[in-house]
């Protein structure tokens, strides 16, 4: 049974911060204790298969795990959701569902391995159509529902598509603003 504190979790899976004697492996089989929120008492068991685990750097103890949720009806999943819902705020879904955990992994992973709690990095690849501007969008949503500043920044100049991601209009974009100077002075 893996307990531990739960970071994020979604109808298909969730993220978890476990106890050291708790390592894990990718492809193991968990169950993971749920706190079901009502005053039965009960809590829910689901079976899960770990898809990441990572101890973070500087951590002395424990790791974060994604688990993918195994065999759960519907009706089980929706229950899950709505037990969360006020304690993580989830991003409006641009990737199919069986994404959404890997997408929290990295999350997690950029959350705990910084330690100046301000960071910058970069998305890219060497061809067009890898999915750069849709791995950042929802990156840059899961980290905005769990209320971290985030600013996204599309500087692909040949072809931008983050504005379209979003529904914003393109008349002005970082090529205005390194234009006209602004911020460099």
């Amino acid at each position: 049974m893996v307990k531990g504190e739960l970071v994020d979790i979604s109808p298909g899976g969730a993220c978890l911060r476990v106890d050291e004697n708790n390592a894990l492996s990718p492809n193991d089989i968990v169950d993971i204790e749920l706190e079901s929120g009502n005053d039965s008492g009960t809590n829910n068991v689901v079976k899960g298969v770990v898809l990441r685990s990572k101890k973070p750097a500087g951590w002395e103890s424990g790791s974060i795990i994604a688990a993918k949720f195994l065999d759960i009806d519907e009706e089980t999943a929706k229950e899950i959701k709505s037990l969360y819902k006020d304690q993580f705020v989830s991003p409006p879904i641009l990737l199919p569902a069986d994404f959404e955990e890997p997408i929290r992994g990295l999350r997690s992973d950029i959350q705990f391995s910084n330690k100046t709690q301000r960071s910058s990095f970069l998305i890219t690849s060497s061809v067009p159509k890898e999915g750069k501007s849709t791995i950042t969008a929802n990156l840059g949503l899961s980290l905005a529902g769990i209320n971290k500043t985030t600013v996204l920044i599309d500087a692909n100049l040949r072809k931008p598509g983050l504005h379209k991601i979003f529904g914003l209009s393109n008349k002005t974009g970082l090529s205005t603003f390194l234009s006209e100077g602004k911020g460099f002075r």
